[in-house]
């Protein structure tokens, strides 16, 4: 895992998204081998959605089948992902891609709220 950066990197994008979800399906917030966390899901449905590998960092952890109201992750895209202003496609592909929970709340960009 890259080293937490205050700025992303140039022609990157760092995107806050707010969770909140139940954790009795999940082994907690970390990503962990043979493991269904909550990290490795989003990074996941990111990951397909955004077309490169997505590395979230997240402000707080949970344990297995915790629940999370308001946890604060966040993610650098590219600058010309295009699907970013449509935030209704971006909000059900990120759920969509997270079986069996709605996790994805709310997202912003640049201080600005997409969702």
């Amino acid at each position: 895992m890259n080293e937490p950066t205050l700025e992303p990197k140039s022609g990157l994008v760092r995107l806050k998204i707010e969770l909140s979800y139940d954790g009795t399906n999940f082994a907690g917030w970390a990503k962990q081998p043979d493991q269904r966390t909550v990290q490795g899901e989003v990074e996941k449905a990111l990951t397909k959605l955004i077309g490169i590998d997505a590395e979230t960092i997240v402000a707080g952890r949970t344990d297995a089948g915790v629940h999370a109201l308001a946890q604060i992750i966040h993610v650098d895209v590219p600058e010309n992902f295009k699907e970013i202003e449509n935030e209704n496609r971006v909000l059900k592909s990120l759920n969509t891609g997270i079986e069996g929970n709605q996790v994805i709340t709310i997202v912003f960009v640049k201080g600005k709220t997409i969702l």
